[in-house]
């Protein structure tokens, strides 16, 4: 989090602490970095008939780590969205022209209930992948692009499992 994001942060707990309130709600449309000043956040989407419909409940980080749907992982940062299928444990991502790829089903979330032949989105986070030199690497990439960000560099990559995108710190 940016350092002035980080300074009204604190300044927020520190009025919290002093007028004794227990939650302050904040109300904010379209950038997802405020959602970081609450400790919790309420996630909402609106439907085709401009109808409000609450999302997701949660810390922010259990937002970021632990997405509810879709709709929220895109909403607070970037995010590659893959399809899978749960088999044996894991989750069989579909490579072209490969065998699938497996990973194993993420063990710190209780609330995850599928069964084996279940059809699930994964979330894979831009900074959570790496890249690896090819004798060590599960999946060929293709650097496509590459953008500068100051603290770090964000690759598009092509895959076999279609364009993802990967972040570096610099």
């Amino acid at each position: 989090m940016p350092y002035l994001w980080t300074k009204l942060r604190d300044q927020l707990d520190e009025t919290r602490n002093y007028t004794g309130w227990k939650r302050v709600l904040f109300i904010m449309q379209n950038n997802p970095r405020e959602n970081f000043l609450n400790e919790e956040v309420i996630s909402l989407a609106t439907n085709r008939c401009n109808h409000p419909r609450v999302q997701q409940i949660d810390a922010p980080h259990r937002l970021y780590e632990h997405p509810g749907n879709p709709f929220i992982s895109s909403f607070v940062g970037k995010t590659n969205l893959l399809q899978a299928t749960v088999r044996d444990g894991a989750l069989e991502l579909a490579v072209q022209s490969h065998t699938p790829l497996r990973l194993p089903l993420p063990a710190e979330t209780p609330s995850l209930r599928v069964t084996d032949g279940d059809k699930v989105t994964v979330c894979l986070r831009p900074e959570k992948l790496a890249f690896a030199d090819a004798s060590e690497g599960r999946l060929p990439v293709r650097i496509e692009e590459r953008f500068f960000l100051g603290s770090q560099w964000l690759y598009r990559v092509s895959s076999a499992l279609g364009e993802l995108e990967v972040s570096c710190a610099n």
